[in-house]
C-alpha cells in the first residue's frame, strides 16, 4: 500500500494570515501601544517568510521538473554524463534546503536565467526589510537616540551599527514617528509596516513575472493572494 502524500505550502498560509492580521490591527486605535507593535512585528517577519517561501517553491518546482525531464523529454542517453547531471540537481536541492534570502536569489537567477535588478528602490526596500527582520527575530533591543534642534529638525542614531541603515531608510522615507514630549521613537508604526508589506507584494509579483513561460507552466505557485 503506497503512502498518501499531503502537501502544505506554509508561505501561502502566512500570506493569508498576514492579511487577516492587518485587518485585526486596523480595528485597533493607533494609540493602542500594547498590541500594535507586537502585531506589526509579526507582519514584518511574515513578509520575509512569504518572500523566502515563494522563492523556495519556485526553485524547488523547477528542480523537480528538471529531474523528471531527465527521463522523459531530454532522454538520459542524450546526456554525456547523466550521473553528474543527477548529482548536480541533488546538490542544488540540498543547497536550497540550507540557504536563505540571498542564496535563494542567486539560485533563482541561475534557474530562471533572469537577473534581478538590485539598483531599484524596491530592492533596497526589501533588503532593508530583511535587515530589520534580523533584529526582530533575534530579540535585539532597538535603542534609538533622538537629537532635536531648535528649528524642529532632528536626527536619529543608534550605538548598534547594524541599525543605522534601517534608521536612515526610515528617515529618508518618513516612516518613523517621533514624540518629543515623551522622548519616544516608533519604528514599528502601522505606516512603516504597511510600507514594507506593500513592497513585499510588489516584489513577489515582479519575481513571478520574471519567470520564463516554461517555468510558469510547471510551477504550482498561485499568485491570486498577491494580486488581491
Amino acid at each position: 500500500m503506497e503512502p498518501k502524500r499531503s502537501l502544505y505550502v506554509p508561505y501561502y498560509q502566512y500570506l493569508k494570515f498576514t492579511k487577516w492580521l492587518i485587518q485585526q490591527r486596523d480595528s485597533l486605535p493607533e494609540t493602542n501601544q500594547l498590541n500594535l507593535p507586537s502585531k506589526n512585528i509579526c507582519i514584518l517577519i511574515n513578509c520575509c517568510i512569504i518572500i523566502e517561501g515563494l522563492l523556495y517553491t519556485l526553485i524547488k518546482d523547477h528542480i523537480h521538473i528538471a529531474t523528471h525531464q531527465l527521463n522523459e523529454e531530454l532522454k538520459i542517453e542524450k546526456i554525456k554524463d547523466p550521473i553528474l547531471y543527477v548529482k548536480m540537481l541533488e546538490e542544488f536541492s540540498n543547497k536550497l534546503d540550507k540557504d536563505q534570502w540571498e542564496g535563494y536569489l542567486n539560485l533563482f537567477e541561475l534557474f530562471s536565467s533572469k537577473k534581478i535588478n538590485k539598483n531599484t528602490n524596491l530592492y533596497k526596500t526589501i533588503n532593508i526589510l530583511f535587515q530589520f527582520r534580523g533584529f526582530l527575530v533575534h530579540g535585539c533591543e532597538l535603542e534609538i537616540l533622538v537629537n532635536d534642534s531648535k528649528n524642529g529638525k532632528y536626527t536619529l542614531s543608534s550605538e548598534n551599527r547594524k541599525l543605522k541603515p534601517i534608521l536612515a531608510y526610515c528617515v529618508e522615507n518618513k516612516l518613523e514617528f517621533v514624540d518629543f514630549e515623551l522622548k519616544r521613537v516608533n519604528i514599528l508604526s502601522n505606516k512603516l509596516t504597511n510600507h514594507f508589506y506593500d513592497a513585499m507584494l510588489k516584489f513577489s509579483i515582479e519575481l513571478y513575472d520574471l519567470l520564463p513561460d516554461s517555468m510558469k507552466a510547471y510551477t504550482k505557485i498561485d499568485m491570486f493572494e498577491f494580486n488581491n
